[in-house]
């Protein structure tokens, strides 16, 4: 199994509170996804799990993932935690 995170960044500062809110339009985002690759190499060949995924949270946000069984929901949310290997 293979994972391609592109990049992203975590500000913990932020998530705490710490930092000025988004409303000031001044403050980075808690998270920041660009191009989230997961692939997963089987006996069949190459799944791409997920593909190019980019999206941003700022503080103060709520974010749902919403799609189709299979779209990639959970393998992406395990991907941006850390918890895919």
């Amino acid at each position: 199994m293979q994972i391609d995170n592109g990049q992203w960044t975590i500000d913990n500062e932020e998530a705490l509170g710490e930092a000025a809110s988004s409303e000031s339009g001044n403050s980075k985002p808690l998270l920041d996804i660009k191009d989230l690759v997961v692939k997963f190499h089987t006996d069949d060949g190459i799944v791409h799990a997920v593909n190019g995924l980019d999206l941003t949270l700022n503080a103060g946000e709520t974010l749902g993932l919403v799609g189709e069984t299979g779209a990639g929901k959970t393998t992406s949310a395990l991907a941006i935690m850390g918890l895919i290997d």
